[in-house]
């Protein structure tokens, strides 16, 4: 099982400061962006933006060669489900890598792309295997429901909302003085989201996605050699999604609160994927019986 106890102080302290960053981002938000928006972006900004996304299409690639490799066997329709759903989260991880990429870096070919999306998916297919070697059927599918709940559903929904919310970017407030600052607790409603990207500020996908690196701390729990080391992942993921953020505000693609928001939001569902898939629930040993 996972050992939390090492991550419980450091974890409090996130929450803490996730919401302090929310508070003061609904307070100074514009003040903040137009402090740090530079109109010609950084290296720093294009680099963060293209790969901050990778750890979490990673993670569903990793995800998808452990379902595979430890899928249900009892009936051919779960044998066949198995194959299907971990096809698809390594097919989504190695083509949402490739977009990623090719999006946030100006200039990146096509054959470029997809030979860095082609290393990406040899990294998962190999850390999958080496994960999954000793672990316990109950444990990999632990780390294959988490990533399904705080990685592919967070990602969903945090794109899904940007519609209805339709808060225009920083950048587009630059360029445009017609546009008008619009505070994140104020969605406006289906319009600018479905016609343009500059009004799908919040929440961020990036720092989202970013985000999911947190995940990685579960990862200790698999192998052996890996004990003891969901502090170091914790850190790093906290310095990688600070960084990705931070990238993201310099490029002017949104405030504070946007990237505050991303952030807790996967934390909670962390947390929340934690308290139901890393104890022997009733939650957790239904779908696990049903999915063995």
């Amino acid at each position: 099982m996972l050992k939390r106890e090492e991550l419980t102080r450091p974890l409090l302290v996130l929450s803490g400061i996730l919401l302090l960053l929310l508070l003061v981002g609904s307070v100074l938000d514009y003040s903040v962006s137009k402090a740090l928006y530079t109109e010609s972006s950084s290296l720093f900004a294009c680099l963060f933006s293209a790969f901050g996304e990778l750890p979490a299409f990673l993670l569903f690639i990793i995800a998808g060669v452990t379902w595979f490799r430890r899928r249900g066997r009892s009936s051919r329709f779960l044998e066949w489900f198995s194959v299907f759903g971990s096809a698809c989260l390594i097919t989504a991880g190695t083509l949402l890598s490739y977009l990623a990429l090719r999006e946030d870096l100006p200039g990146l070919g096509a054959a470029e792309g997809a030979l860095l999306s082609a290393v990406l998916l040899v990294l998962g297919l190999a850390a999958g295997l080496v994960l999954t070697r000793n672990a316990s059927r109950a444990d990999c599918f632990r780390l294959i429901f988490t990533v399904l709940f705080a990685g592919v559903f967070a990602m969903l929904v945090v794109n899904v909302v940007k519609y209805p919310w339709s808060r225009p970017r920083m950048r587009l407030l630059t360029n445009d003085p017609l546009i008008s600052f619009v505070p994140w607790w104020k969605p406006q409603g289906l319009g600018g989201s479905l016609s343009s990207d500059d009004y799908k500020s919040f929440p961020s996908g990036h720092t989202a996605m970013a985000a999911c690196s947190l995940l990685f701390t579960l990862t200790s729990a698999l192998h052996p050699r890996m004990e003891g080391t969901g502090r170091y992942w914790f850190a790093g993921s906290v310095v990688w999604t600070a960084l990705v953020a931070l990238s993201r505000l310099t490029m002017g693609a949104h405030f504070l609160s946007d990237v505050a928001a991303s952030w807790l939001f996967v934390f909670l569902m962390y947390l929340l994927s934690v308290r139901v898939f890393w104890r022997d629930g009733p939650v957790f040993r239904r779908l696990y019986d049903w999915m063995t």
